[in-house]
């Protein structure tokens, strides 16, 4: 380890007078220890400064208040290695939702932190989960990093944003926003809206 190699004709003490300057000096096992410090502080700040991903953007044009969500609460905001999940096709349901309906702007404009619910009843339409009673045999963790989540909370937690988001009484506003946004994007016919 950072040695050299005798040559075979040469002599060792000569050798070793000569590429003194090469040898390790000090006790390996502290500069073991100083080499990984420094790759914790390095990967500390790294994770400080944040992942390598644009933040998305929680506003709304129609709204007047606007709710601002935490750079952490975000959806997806967590990085963690790719692994093989049984909820995937879920994930096409979000980037659908995300992209051509614009529905996570819509949701974190007028709920703020509230929107995971309706990221959580994304994920029973997707797998046919039919109550919030039914979560409890859904794999928290698993689930969680496809909707973004760091993992789906517990059923009473679950309730909790469900009322905390109902209590905010803001249903008809989003539909009204969302089936306006709908026919300027051209995603639906507006002659289908003026006829009722």
């Amino acid at each position: 380890m950072n040695s050299y190699s005798v040559a075979p004709d040469t002599c060792l003490e000569e050798q070793r007078k000569e590429n003194q300057n090469k040898l390790p000096t000090g006790n390996i096992s502290h500069q073991v220890v100083e080499i990984a410090r420094k790759e914790r502080i390095a990967a500390e700040k790294a994770k400080k400064n944040g992942p390598h991903q644009p933040n998305l953007p929680f506003d709304i044009e129609e709204s007047g208040e606007c709710k601002s969500i935490p750079l952490e609460e975000q959806p997806f905001a967590e990085n963690h290695n790719w692994a093989k999940s049984r909820y995937a096709g879920v994930f096409i349901y979000i980037i659908h939702l995300f992209s051509r309906q614009n529905i996570l702007t819509l949701l974190g404009g007028y709920f703020g932190n509230q929107y995971k619910i309706f990221m959580v009843f994304i994920l029973m339409v997707a797998r046919n989960v039919r109550s919030l009673e039914q979560l409890k045999h859904v794999r928290k963790r698993e689930a969680g990093l496809i909707l973004g989540l760091a993992r789906i909370p517990s059923k009473p937690k679950v309730w909790e944003w469900f009322y905390r988001a109902a209590h905010l009484k803001v249903g008809q506003k989003i539909l009204d926003v969302f089936f306006r946004y709908q026919i300027r994007a051209g995603l639906v016919g507006w002659l289908l809206f003026s006829i009722y």
